[in-house]
């Protein structure tokens, strides 16, 4: 799945700082919102969203105005809040206000700036973030913005909850004649939330209002699906405008969708010098196959990829010129430079529009919210092979976890194609980990080996060469170890980090010390040498459903020699469990010499459902009480 962190905001705007004290509500009022939101500092406790829509004649184009009315409330002392509203070349903030009556000492100020990744501003992205401090619980403070959309296509959404718990927010779309759009609920299911539509008092045409009560907070929350994925929100579809007698279509459909898509891109001309660079990388290549490797592979590991997933609004892409010459872009810039080297070395290769498992919409909504990620597409012996070139360390043919089974609009001249990209098994999503163990009375000495594939491989390796050098070989120690002190690695070896390969390999010695109980007569010996999900029961009072961030398998096989002079006593009971989205189970096997522990976890998808929680939390139990079982050996 395709991931991004924001590491530091470039400051430039302005910094205002005012000393006002905040008003406070009653204090039955403040006891009752706490009984309701016990853990939470601050929440948002009314909140009203309206949009309203102008015709801008000048460039016959619809404009969309946002205003809000947040009004924070503090349920914990000096209670800290970020609000923070981002905008774009397709979208501009017109004005922000703090409001905070009859007060004097508290804080609060704005930060506006340029997005900025890995130390590069994406000059496009901009946000204001809005910092609040509220001194006393009951303390109220009030942000007004507005803000204007100046393209309809990218009015895509409206989440109706927040960062904070919501105690009541109202949505109004006040809807003219002249507009028509297509407003569709998700996620509802489950929360309190009411529509109604009534005539616009202000004007001709009709209200469509929403108002939901006592929301979730989502800050802090871990594990969490895309947020198209869980949150409910508004997905917001215009269709089209009139101006005068003229009908003005956005997007109506997914032909309008590709007609959008593909008047943002440019043909893909090559400099001199990415001229080279491709007949450089294709030379000598015996194989079609291998000259599309060597270009892709190039691009993955020379073009560093800057992350920005739902968070830009243009779709279009950097020239092939401008990303070879930066040595960085996102997954358009990367995604149009691969296409450009293929075409100048003979293939036919082609843009691919396609959402990421972050995104949860199908190809029956014609918005640009249904595509959050580009890829390309590649003709090899007359079947597309899907290139993303963002994510490291992958195979030609390796398809990311994010977009498998995902259907892409891929480029066919003045046409589209809707194209299904591939699914593979969770199995293929593997570690697998072999151990020997030899006993010597009260510690274990260890040969073993671990092999990662597809996304365990991929995301090891991409983790593993982000550290510098002496940090790879920590990281590679704490990974055989698992952070457990008691276990200490003697030596190791592995497949060179920066490796495109099927499998990436770890081989290890180690020693390890209290896996061993030597009660005299008896031994006890914990096998479990890695106790994977041991602590991985989910909090069933969680508002939102939980994800794993991918399918996977793992499977463990562990050999011991029982010493000279003991027999088995007894072994642990087996764990079988297999329900429609998981299985784990776990055994021991005998012979006269050798005691064999295999255990396998499969999760077959990727996030887990509310309804699921209990029923998971009661599996993590057994194989908690699995895990603290041992393996008894008696003296003959």
């Amino acid at each position: 799945m395709l991931r991004f962190q924001i590491l530091v905001f470039f400051i430039f705007l302005s910094i205002s700082i005012f000393g006002q004290y905040e008003s406070e509500i009653n204090v039955s009022e403040l006891k009752g919102l706490i009984e309701i939101f016990p853990e939470e500092e601050a929440i948002l406790h009314s909140s009203t969203i309206d949009y309203t829509f102008k015709k801008n004649l000048n460039y016959r184009q619809l404009e969309v105005i946002e205003k809000t009315n947040n009004t924070y409330i503090a349920l914990k002392a000096n209670a800290k809040i970020l609000a923070s509203t981002f905008y774009d070349s397709y979208s501009e903030l017109n004005n922000h206000r703090f409001i905070s009556p009859y007060s004097n000492s508290n804080e609060h100020f704005q930060r506006c700036g340029n997005y900025e990744v890995d130390g590069i501003f994406y000059h496009d992205a901009k946000v204001c973030n809005f910092f609040m401090e509220i001194v006393k619980p009951g303390g109220q403070m009030i942000l007004k913005t507005t803000k204007t959309f100046l393209d309809p296509r990218y009015f895509t959404h409206v989440f109706l909850g927040d960062s904070y718990s919501v105690a009541e927010r109202i949505v109004r779309f006040h809807v003219p004649p002249f507009v028509k759009m297509e407003i569709v609920a998700k996620n509802f299911s489950g929360f309190n939330i009411e529509r109604k539509e009534y005539v616009d008092k202000r004007g001709k045409g009709k209200v469509i209002e929403y108002k939901a009560i006592n929301l979730p907070a989502s800050l802090g929350m871990e594990n969490l699906p895309g947020p198209s994925c869980v949150f409910p929100h508004l997905l917001i579809m215009v269709k089209g405008f009139s101006i005068g007698y003229d009908t003005v279509n956005v997007i109506r459909d997914n032909n309008d969708l590709y007609k959008w898509y593909k008047s943002l891109i440019d043909d893909p001309v090559i400099s001199p010098e990415l001229k080279t660079q491709t007949e450089a990388l294709s030379k000598n290549k015996l194989s079609d196959s291998a000259k599309i490797a060597s270009i892709y592979n190039w691009v993955q590991s020379n073009i560093r990829y800057i992350a920005f997933e739902d968070g830009i609004a243009a779709l279009k892409p950097k020239s092939p010129i401008e990303v070879f010459s930066s040595k960085y872009g996102d997954c358009k810039g990367m995604a149009n430079l691969v296409k450009a080297m293929l075409v100048n070395a003979g293939f036919d290769a082609r843009l691919c529009w396609i959402g990421t498992s972050h995104v949860c919409y199908g190809r029956d909504t014609p918005s640009v919210m249904v595509d959050n990620h580009m890829i390309c597409a590649v003709k090899l012996n007359g079947q597309f092979v899907f290139l993303d070139p963002t994510v490291n360390y992958t195979l030609l043919g390796e398809i990311h976890e994010g977009i498998q089974g995902k259907s892409a609009i891929v480029e066919d001249g003045d046409g589209y194609l809707i194209v299904q990209v591939p699914t593979i098994l969770p199995e293929d999503n593997f570690m697998y980990v072999n151990n020997e163990i030899f006993l010597t009375r009260d510690t274990m000495i260890v040969e073993g080996s671990i092999m990662l594939g597809g996304v365990q491989k991929y995301s090891f390796q991409d983790f593993l060469n982000n550290l510098q050098s002496p940090d790879k070989k920590k990281m590679i120690r704490y990974f055989i170890t698992q952070t457990d002190n008691n276990y200490t690695v003697n030596g190791f070896d592995h497949t060179a980090s920066d490796s495109i390969v099927e499998k990436f390999e770890i081989g290890y010695n180690m020693v390890l010390e209290n896996n061993v109980i030597d009660l005299g007569d008896e031994l006890l010996v914990d096998l479990h040498l890695y106790k994977g999900f041991k602590n991985a029961t989910i909090d069933s009072t969680r508002s939102y459903a939980y994800s794993f961030g991918s399918r996977l398998q793992n499977k463990h096989r562990t050999l011991m020699k029982i010493p000279e002079g003991f027999y088995v006593k007894s072994t642990p009971s087996p764990i079988n469990i297999d329900v429609d989205n998981y299985k784990i189970t776990a055994n021991y096997e005998l012979t006269d010499s050798t005691i064999i522990y295999n255990k396998e976890i499969l999760i077959r998808e990727e996030t887990m459902e509310i309804e699921e929680f209990d029923e998971w939390n009661s599996t993590v139990q057994k194989l908690k009480v699995f895990y603290g079982d041992m393996v008894i050996l008696s003296r003959k």
